[in-house]
């Protein structure tokens, strides 16, 4: 039991001090959209810092139809990998981002270990940090600094504790909390005997979840979605200076889209939503 009072009390010496941090005053925006039809957004959306689209062979089609408007919007734009890559995607994934690279782009989120060696030999490539490359203390930023990554995405599980907590260490690499996601529960490739997706799933505790099959990955979703909406001046006051907003489930033009970018904007809160372990903790 000493032994390990002791691990603990070293563990937590290592972590980087607290400082006092001064209200943000402005907040850097980006918005991760669903296909490259949202590039509208970065001329609709002056505040919008940076447009992140999923790395998709759909996306990566469309881009030739979307050459002029994207000539100067590269270094706004984001490819994000997806979560899981099995066997020949891992070639497929390497050969996609070398031809994005060649084609000038420079952003990249990665969202497990497993991606960072896809840009091995590629020069200038900026690497950001999906939520799944989780970073709940300072030790574990600076782990993944020094793999390369020049931003991260906090955790959707967090909690406010926590969060604030991180953004009052003196850490050498940017912070991004979501404000705005839908919620993945479960990602496998077994599929759910008997169910579509699209169907709609109930708990013994009436709670509901959605289950969505694409690519050969089955995800059960909660029914509602997570947001901090509303809470901007808070987390302006906890230190928070760049957010962002997942958009991917229904794209940044959707009515949907539209009711959530307005809420952010107004700083007012989204009905039928809920902060998942923001306020209740992680115990």
């Amino acid at each position: 039991m000493k032994l390990r009072e002791a691990s603990a009390a070293q563990a937590l010496a290592a972590l980087l001090p607290k400082i006092t941090m001064e209200p943000t005053a402005m907040v850097e925006l980006t918005v991760r959209g669903r296909e490259v039809q949202d590039i509208g957004l970065l001329d609709d959306q002056q505040e919008v810092a940076g447009l992140e689209l999923p790395l998709t062979s759909r996306n990566l089609a469309a881009l030739k139809g979307a050459e002029r408007q994207l000539a100067q919007k590269k270094e706004r734009l984001i490819w994000e990998l997806p979560a899981m890559l099995f066997g020949p995607d891992w070639i497929e994934y390497r050969r996609a981002v070398q031809m994005l690279h060649a084609s000038g782009y420079r952003r990249f989120r990665i969202n497990n270990l497993g991606h960072i060696p896809l840009f091995t030999g590629l020069a200038d490539v900026i690497l950001l940090g999906g939520f799944r490359c989780y970073t709940l203390n300072s030790q574990a930023a600076l782990a993944w600094q020094e793999l390369g990554l020049t931003e991260l995405t906090l955790s959707l599980e967090d909690e406010q504790k926590n969060i604030s907590d991180l953004c009052h260490r003196p850490l050498p690499i940017p912070l991004t909390l979501t404000v705005y996601s839908a919620v993945t529960l479960l990602l496998s490739r077994i599929p759910l005997k008997g169910l579509r997706s699209g169907n709609v799933l109930h708990s013994d505790k009436e709670e509901e979840y959605r289950v969505i099959t694409d690519s050969g990955l089955t995800e059960v979703m909660s029914g509602q979605d997570f947001s901090l909406v509303g809470r901007l001046r808070e987390l302006r006051g906890m230190g928070c200076d760049r957010i962002s907003v997942d958009l991917s489930h229904c794209g940044a033009a959707s009515a949907k889209g539209r009711q959530v970018l307005a809420a952010l904007a107004a700083d007012q809160p989204l009905p039928d939503t809920f902060t998942f372990n923001y306020l209740q903790g992680l115990s």
